[in-house]
């Protein structure tokens, strides 16, 4: 059985061997062809790995009129909605293509390729493969949330806040004992965003801290 690699080689063979018989037909060194053929090639190469490392930071929610919405969805002139958590194979990722093309389906293909990178997880040469299209689009989707706000409030700071705030809750107004402690919360939670900037933070006694929770 052929391998990937072998296949590869004999396709280059071939390229050669016609590029041989291409500068003989008309008296060119086949050693210059072939010389430029690489050089072409490996610039070729060079630019794409340049578009790829300018682009590869690049996050797009917009294609055309196809918008990537929260919800895992891709919509279409704010109507026409494609679950993408449903989509789950190369055969699924055509049929998609192939049924939406008169609504703006170049467009579709390069939403689907930002989202899915089809090269590296749907496609197999020919072959059909699965996917989680669910795994894929949540990644996608991740990737516009603020990095997550590890750390911790300075004692320094600490104290600073509870002072402002009299040493008291700011939601029930009870004040700092052995029975009531007071805690630092961030009024837009880290895992939303939130920094340790003085005007996100507030002073909760500890029931009202687990109460509030880190939802905003």
């Amino acid at each position: 059985m052929t391998t990937r690699i072998e296949t590869r080689w004999l396709i280059a063979v071939d390229v050669f061997d016609r590029l041989r018989e291409f500068a003989a037909k008309r008296g060119l060194s086949a050693n210059i062809v072939a010389e430029e053929a690489i050089t072409f090639a490996l610039d070729d190469v060079k630019r794409t790995e340049t578009e790829k490392d300018s682009n590869k930071d690049k996050l797009k929610k917009t294609w055309g009129k196809w918008v990537f919405k929260p919800n895992l969805t891709l919509l279409w002139d704010g109507w026409y909605e494609i679950d993408l958590e449903q989509i789950n194979s190369t055969a699924q990722l055509c049929d998609w293509i192939f049924h939406c093309w008169n609504r703006d389906g170049s467009d579709l293909v390069e939403a689907f390729r930002d989202i899915f990178h089809p090269c590296a997880n749907c496609c197999s040469y020919g072959i059909e493969k699965e996917f989680s299209g669910s795994k894929l689009a949540a990644a996608y989707a991740a990737r516009f949330k603020p990095p997550v706000n590890k750390a911790p409030v300075p004692p320094k700071l600490r104290y600073q806040i509870l002072k402002r705030d009299n040493f008291s809750c700011q939601a029930c107004g009870a004040q700092a004992s052995a029975e009531t402690p007071l805690h630092v919360d961030h009024i837009v939670p880290r895992k939303h965003g939130g920094t340790n900037d003085p005007l996100n933070l507030q002073t909760l006694c500890a029931t009202c801290n687990l109460g509030k929770g880190a939802d905003l």
